[in-house]
């Protein structure tokens, strides 16, 4: 059975084996080794390796926890916030920093479902605040509509409009399948999860933290969590970063040594052009051999339509579901988004068993659904 969902994905054989692995000491030389190379690896995946003082994060947990490391770490009570919403998980993001951490929340979101909010929005947003927000908060690409932002220009109008607001992106969806600068966008915050793009199995949220928004963190009072406290986790990385364990919490020995081989497999293909050739192939066959319309708005030309998923509407989305389990073999998603949960369905390709071939069977299963 084909794994084709926006995540979990199938992971390859190689990082199977790390998670075959017998249990090291956390704190032993031997995992020092690889918990340092893969700090050093998800540098390297952000693209975060130029500026000096860059914090990457490994921490058990899901990619939700992120949402928790940036409103402990990065808002105060009362600190303006705002979000820039293109579905469910940028609504997630947004409900999490303003009834669990506090912040004044003000939204914007696209005209249409599946659209994005206009670059000039954004900017006389942030021009008329003046600077009064602390942070804006993107999600790169939504997992509930397939839509991506162009996380680029959202920072560089940020950055020219309001200087001083943090840029903290969520990556969980893009990271691996889509260009993503950490330095060269001046991004601050940009969390992420293990079992997507990466390829590595669920359980470990990723991040990277910019060195004035570390700053912010480690000067903050208070801090408002204990788990998810920079406080706490910061020394502990960077001394796994230099080579020298030290202790905090428990570290997922075998997930790390997976997520180590999933990030050099990473690093060793072209990640990125390989799932937009995979996603844009996909996309043709649907729309144009087969008419289906696509969640996300097209009027742009597609720049901002998802590569390691396709959101498209269907008469019976069950019915979709069960054609494409039952002849295509394949595994593949259903709604979450409130508004039109129950008119579409999602099919994920990321992980080793998104192939040609697999996604041929599911363009064949949606022809016969029709």
């Amino acid at each position: 059975m084909s794994l084709l969902i926006p995540g979990p994905v199938t992971i390859t054989k190689n990082v199977q084996e790390g998670l075959n692995a017998n249990s090291l000491s956390h704190t032993g030389p031997q995992f020092t080794t690889i918990f340092q190379s893969a700090l050093q690896n998800l540098k390297r995946v952000y693209n975060a390796t130029q500026a000096e003082g860059n914090l990457p994060l490994i921490i058990a947990g899901s990619g939700t926890l992120g949402f928790d490391v940036a409103g402990t770490n990065f808002v105060n009570p009362g600190d303006n916030v705002l979000l820039v919403s293109t579905g469910f998980f940028s609504d997630e993001f947004g409900e999490c920093l303003e009834t669990y951490h506090g912040a004044n929340l003000t939204v914007l979101k696209p005209d249409t479902v599946g659209g994005v909010v206009p670059l000039d929005e954004i900017a006389t947003e942030l021009r008329a605040a003046n600077g009064k927000y602390r942070a804006i908060v993107v999600t790169h690409v939504d997992t509930s509509t397939a839509v991506l932002n162009d996380v680029g220009a959202i920072a560089a109008v940020t950055h020219r409009e309001s200087p001083n607001t943090f840029v903290i992106v969520d990556a969980v969806c893009s990271l691996g399948c889509e260009e993503l600068q950490f330095d060269k966008w001046q991004l601050d915050f940009v969390l992420s999860a293990s079992q997507k793009a990466v390829g590595a199995p669920p359980g470990l949220a990723l991040g990277m933290v910019s060195p004035r928004a570390l700053d912010f963190a480690l000067q903050k009072r208070p801090t408002g969590s204990f788990y998810a406290s920079l406080k706490k986790w910061a020394p502990i990385l960077q001394s796994y970063a230099g080579g020298q364990a030290k202790y905090f919490a428990t570290q997922a020995t075998q997930l790390v040594s997976s997520l180590d081989t999933a990030l050099q497999e990473l690093l060793q293909r072209e990640s990125v052009t390989h799932h937009k050739e995979l996603s844009e192939w996909f996309r043709s066959q649907i729309t144009q051999q087969l008419h289906y319309k696509l969640v996300t708005t097209t009027s742009d030309g597609g720049a901002h339509i998802a590569h390691g998923l396709t959101a498209l509407y269907v008469d019976d989305p069950a019915k979709a579901i069960q054609e494409i389990n039952k002849t295509a073999g394949a595994i593949i998603a259903g709604g979450i988004l409130p508004e039109i949960k129950d008119k579409y369905i999602r099919v994920g390709h990321m992980g080793a068993s998104a192939t040609r071939d697999t996604l041929q069977l599911v363009i064949e299963a949606l022809a016969a659904s029709q």
